[in-house]
């Protein structure tokens, strides 16, 4: 029987952004990329997500 040698592959760099990095942006850029998020939903989830979303960015 023949073995394969496997090598281990290194892990991908994390692409999530940290609360810091959202504080940064201010909130037009935020309410932009919720709406591209939201695109194709009904128009409360944008509403619902900017309410919850936008009043934190400025508590930090």
């Amino acid at each position: 029987m023949n073995k394969i040698a496997v090598k281990p592959t290194k892990p991908a760099a994390a692409t999530t952004k940290t609360i810091k990095d959202i504080a940064l942006l201010d909130d037009d850029q935020i309410k932009r990329k919720i709406e591209n998020a939201t695109e194709g939903l009904p128009s409360q989830c944008l509403n619902y997500l900017c309410n919850r979303v936008l009043p934190a960015s400025t508590e930090i």
